[in-house]
C-alpha cells in the first residue's frame, strides 16, 4: 500500500512540476508586462549611473546632469524642436505631484499669462501611474497648442518624475509613447 501512495505522490508532484514550469515559461515570454505597453525593438535604450529607460527612435538624448536645475539629477530628451521629456530624480527631499506641476506651469506663466487661453488641468493616470495634465493655447504669435504632463513614476527610495512638455503636433504624436516610456524607467 505504501508503494501505491508513493507512486501517486510522485505522479502528482510531476504534474505539478510540469504545470509550474509552463506557467513560468508563459510569464517569462510576456516579460510580465501587458502587451500594450511592451517596448518596440526600434526604441533606443539608455543606461547610465543606475538609471535605465527606453525611448522612441525619433526622440534624441539631450543631457544627464547631476545636480539638475530642479532636482538632484535630471535627464532630458528632445522629442522635437519644441517638445521635451525630462526625467527628474529627487534624492534629497520629498516632492509631490501638485508641487512639481505648479512649478513648471509657473515657469510657462500659465494660466496667468496675458496670451493664455483655454487652460485646463486634470488629474490622470497613465498606465496606472499618477499624473497631471494641463493644456492651453498661447496666442502670443498666432495660436499654438501646449500640453504639460507631469507623472510621478516612483516615491521610494527617491521621488522620480517625468515632465512631458509638448507643443502642437507633438501632442498627438507622443501620446502612444508616454506609457511605454514611463513603464520602462528603472532606478537602482
Amino acid at each position: 500500500m505504501a508503494s501505491g501512495m508513493d507512486t501517486a505522490n510522485r505522479a502528482l508532484y510531476a504534474a505539478l512540476l510540469v504545470f509550474l514550469t509552463l506557467m513560468v515559461a508563459c510569464t517569462d515570454s510576456q516579460g510580465g508586462k501587458d502587451s500594450s505597453t511592451s517596448i518596440p525593438d526600434s526604441y533606443q535604450k539608455y543606461e547610465e549611473n543606475g538609471v535605465s529607460f527606453s525611448y522612441p527612435e525619433t526622440w534624441s538624448f539631450s543631457y544627464d546632469d547631476t545636480p539638475s536645475i530642479y532636482t538632484d539629477r535630471g535627464i532630458g530628451l528632445d522629442i522635437s524642436e519644441f517638445s521635451t521629456a525630462t526625467l527628474l530624480i529627487s534624492e534629497g527631499r520629498s516632492l509631490d505631484l501638485d508641487y512639481v506641476t505648479n512649478h513648471f506651469l509657473s515657469g510657462f506663466q500659465v494660466p496667468e499669462g496675458d496670451f493664455i487661453d483655454n487652460f485646463t488641468r486634470n488629474s490622470v493616470s497613465i498606465g496606472g501611474i499618477p499624473a497631471e495634465t494641463a493644456t492651453w493655447e498661447d496666442q502670443f504669435l498666432g495660436k499654438t497648442q501646449y500640453e504639460l504632463t507631469v507623472a510621478k513614476v516612483q516615491s521610494k527610495p527617491h521621488d522620480v518624475f517625468v515632465v512631458f512638455s509638448l507643443s502642437d503636433e507633438d501632442i498627438d504624436q507622443s501620446q502612444e509613447h508616454k506609457e511605454r516610456f514611463l513603464k520602462s524607467i528603472r532606478i537602482q
